[in-house]
């Protein structure tokens, strides 16, 4: 897989001062469809 066009950033690298917890197990499968449905096209807005 080619490297990405874009430099990933960290949390306090964007929001210095910000305090980031996660992985959250729990949100793990509601993420991933959120993921997918923006993906696809089929995110919700409004």
């Amino acid at each position: 897989m080619p490297a990405a066009p874009v430099r990933a950033l960290s949390v306090p690298e964007v929001a210095p001062g910000v305090t980031a917890e996660g992985p959250v197990p729990e949100l793990v499968d509601e993420v991933r469809e959120l993921h997918r449905r923006c993906h696809t096209g089929r995110a919700h807005r409004g």
